[in-house]
């Protein structure tokens, strides 16, 4: 209808009623001198049947390059002014393509009310400033901006209303906001937006430099995608795109409704790179209600893109692309999530509440291949106030005295203590801290670095650690000259092939209280001290049992100052519950009482080469069962080494025992 080909235009207050059987436009500009160009308060209606070329069906055109090529304005056109326009159609099929359509352009779209096929707002290869799109209401196939030059300025899209109903039929399998290939790192606002009643919010295809902040999303299905970011442009040429280093920032959006929050996807695998993803930030969280479907998901879809459940992409031509998983780490702690009792940062919730929260999650946990997802710093440097993902990074940044804090969870990884300090579970209950050793190799999983003394363990559970024997590796392990020395309420399970806990001296003051040292193998101990001498050691109130030897050592060298007291040990087929070598009053007295003692092996309680000072009363030694060893067997036996053809044998006059 009108065909504009000169600088300065201002088209305002016109109805226009498009005959699509005629016509594409209401209004083409399109001249190699072009700016400034002004459309507002106009009414554009389409009706009729569509004939022609579909790619020129824009209700306005401005040096755009569709089947017919408008773009031909000379720098592009700048000062553009699209405002307070309504651009309608007619059922069931008489709606443009677009509703503006620029290419090459800069300017302000604002206010209006559009609802076409594909576009109600498309800006593409923009280089000649900024572009602001505002207080729109979208209520057809939304908004795109694409493939922006070095010139373009900054992209703001702000406080429009994208309602979805219609571009779920008109435009089925793609988003109502689409960002795609930021080539030159133009900066992308996406703010104070309202996504309603869509099956797709927002693709981010290639991009970077974007941020989406205090935007609202409210799908209409569990099928629905609130936001996508793709390493793959979802365009015609995707084989042949060049790829950015893909980044964005989202933080104060709101994700209520059904379907999947974010989903993170790398279907173009070729050269894939990977800038920096804030999600969420402190004080400016994300929130996720608890109705949702998922909270986030990284993609696990490999192979061709015509494979793709979602997106869905046509299979010819330059479309098809290499799919691989999403493997990129993302954190995520600094968001609010509703997992039942209202929304909480990650830190705050309880361990059963972080469980309600990995189920809708979908990362590595739930596919190898994918990125982990990391909600939630579970190390706690108490003196010092500051929080860690790892053990072993709390104790690289701790000092000397520091209380290091364990969150309920559960931690896959090998802990070096070097400094004198107290690692904790954050409660009494010790099966919610639990450094676990599946898949680490061969090692030991708590050691005590030689010659670090003040060390304070308690409240977490040690287990499934492999080691080469119980004499080389075990659930604890001080390496040597451990002195004082504090384990008390810890569990060392489930150590195949190392001992629960294992000390080298000489080594003085080490207390070992409240514990378990259970199901621990290949030759090894529950509890066990080895070589020099043994000062001030306690070892009262645990539960020592089915340990492959044996259960509480003392082993080679002297000891003094001895308190194993009010345990309860069964030695199962072993060597002996309690063994104790070379006890005297160096230091003080030692005392052997009150310990239950069951199960079959050789020894209830076996005392080597005693010096005097050593009181033993009050144990119940009970043979509930009896292994296959023919040799001594006692339940407390008193006994000095001797050596005739091996270390281990004893002359009858060296033997004394109790309860044969």
């Amino acid at each position: 209808m009108f065909d504009v080909s000169v600088d300065g235009v201002t088209i305002d207050n016109i109805r226009f009623n498009v005959d699509l059987s005629k016509l594409r436009s209401a209004v083409i500009a399109s001249a190699v001198g072009l700016d400034n160009i002004t459309v507002k308060n106009n009414l554009v209606d389409a009706y009729g049947t569509p004939a022609g070329s579909y790619g020129d069906r824009n209700a306005i055109s401005i040096n755009y390059g569709g089947s017919t090529n408008y773009r031909v304005a000379s720098g592009g056109v700048n000062n553009i002014i699209f405002e307070d326009n309504t651009v309608n159609g007619s059922l069931p099929g008489s709606f443009f393509r677009a509703g503006v359509a620029v290419d090459e352009g800069s300017g302000s779209f604002t206010g209006n009310t559009l609802q076409t096929i594909n576009h109600d707002v498309l800006v593409r290869f923009s280089n000649n400033g900024s572009v602001n799109i505002s207080n729109n209401n979208s209520n057809g196939g939304g908004i795109e901006l694409s493939d922006l030059n070095a010139g373009a300025g900054p992209i703001s899209v702000g406080n429009n209303i994208f309602n979805g109903a219609f571009a779920i039929v008109s435009a089925p399998g793609t988003a109502i906001l689409r960002l795609k290939n930021n080539y030159n790192s133009i900066a992308h606002t996406v703010s104070a937006n309202a996504f309603n009643g869509f099956e797709w919010g927002i693709s981010i295809e290639n991009m970077n430099t974007v941020t989406l902040d205090g935007n609202t999303f409210a799908p209409s299905s569990s099928t629905a995608r609130a936001v996508v970011v793709n390493t793959k442009s979802i365009s015609s040429n995707s084989n042949s795109i060049v790829q950015v280093p893909i980044a964005a920032t989202l933080t104060n959006n709101t994700f209520t409704g059904t379907g999947t929050a974010l989903t993170f996807q790398n279907h173009d695998s070729d050269n894939d790179a990977y800038g920096t993803f804030t999600i969420g930030a402190a004080g400016n969280a994300n929130s996720f209600a608890s109705t949702l479907s998922s909270f986030i998901v990284l993609d696990n879809q490999t192979g061709s893109s015509n494979g793709s459940t979602f997106p869905t992409y046509p299979n010819s031509g330059g479309w098809p692309t290499t799919m691989a998983c999403w493997d990129q780490n993302l954190d995520i702690q600094n968001n609010t999530f509703d997992v039942g009792a209202g929304l909480q940062l990650p830190q705050a919730m309880n361990a059963a509440q972080r469980t309600a929260l990995e189920g809708k999650l979908f990362h590595k946990p739930d596919a190898a291949c994918t990125g982990l997802l990391s909600y939630f710093l579970p190390v706690h440097n108490l003196t010092q106030n500051t929080y860690f993902s790892t053990i072993q990074s709390a104790i690289a940044a701790a000092t000397a005295g520091d209380v290091i804090e364990l969150a309920e969870w559960t931690f896959s990884e090998i802990v070096t203590i070097s400094k004198s300090l107290t690692l904790q579970g954050g409660t009494s209950d010790k099966t919610l801290h639990v450094i676990n050793g599946t898949g680490l190799g061969i090692t030991s999983g708590i050691i005590l670095a030689n010659g670090i003394t003040g060390v304070t363990i308690k409240n977490l559970t040690v287990q499934n650690f492999t080691g080469v024997n119980g004499n080389a590796n075990a659930g604890i392990y001080g390496i040597g000259g451990n002195n004082n020395l504090a384990i008390d309420n810890v569990a060392m399970l489930n150590n195949p092939t190392a001992s629960g806990f294992y000390a080298n001296g000489p080594v003085s003051n080490v207390s070992i209280t409240n514990s378990m040292a259970v199901n621990n193998g290949g030759s090894a101990r529950g509890i066990v001290i080895w070589n020099g001498l043994k000062s001030n050691i306690t070892i009262t109130g645990n539960m020592v049992t089915n340990n492959s030897c044996c259960g509480i050592e003392l082993q080679d060298g002297d000891a003094s100052g001895v308190n194993i007291s009010n345990n309860t040990i069964d030695i199962g087929s072993g060597d002996n519950a309690i063994g104790v070598v070379g006890l005297n009053t160096s230091v003080g007295p030692n005392t052997i009482n009150n310990n239950g003692i069951t199960g079959g092996g050789r020894f209830g309680i076996e005392i080597k080469n005693p010096a005097g000072g050593v009181t033993v009363s009050g144990n119940n030694v009970l043979l509930s069962s009896q292994n296959a060893d023919l040799r001594d067997r006692a339940g407390i036996a008193i006994l000095r080494r001797g050596v005739i053809g091996r270390a281990d044998a004893l002359k009858p006059e060296h033997f004394f025992s109790i309860g044969v």
